[in-house]
């Protein structure tokens, strides 16, 4: 990973995480960007205003902050955090650079975390070993459905 990670986003994604605290009555929550096992291509996306917790990096858009665990840095580095306002889509849309591929939708992406040589499969397909960074926080990491 880089010496200093790297995350960019948007101004419309920075209203929208406004926008979501006003809604939410929370207007100094962060906003996390989360990396979860599952979806169709290994990787799921998250989004949610949340706690930040010790094992976070934290950005700063302005006077939002936004939250990614630093061991999922390696998945999302260098990304675009997006807002889509449009008849196609309406969210926040992470853009990674690390991704082989992508589901049809857009909420799950495939990507080799570093060291690794075979690309984590979704929860459906076979077993798989996880990295050691992520495997050490399975009790937390929250894994997504379908």
């Amino acid at each position: 990973m880089n010496p200093s990670p790297t995350l960019h986003w948007t101004s419309d994604a920075v209203e929208a995480i406004r926008a979501l605290q006003r809604e939410e009555v929370r207007p100094d929550a962060p906003f996390r960007v989360d990396v979860m096992l599952g979806g169709c291509k290994g990787w799921k996306l998250g989004f949610r205003l949340d706690a930040a917790e010790p094992d976070d990096l934290v950005f700063a858009a302005g006077d939002v902050r936004i939250l990614v665990q630093r061991d999922a840095m390696p998945l999302v580095e260098g990304a675009i955090l997006d807002y889509e306002n449009s008849h196609r889509a309406k969210g926040f849309r992470l853009e990674v650079p690390a991704a082989t591929n992508a589901c049809g939708c857009g909420t799950s992406f495939g990507a080799l975390y570093p060291g690794e040589t075979v690309p984590v499969q979704a929860p459906a397909g076979p077993p798989v070993t996880l990295p050691p960074a992520i495997a050490a926080r399975r009790l937390r990491l929250p894994v997504a459905r379908g």
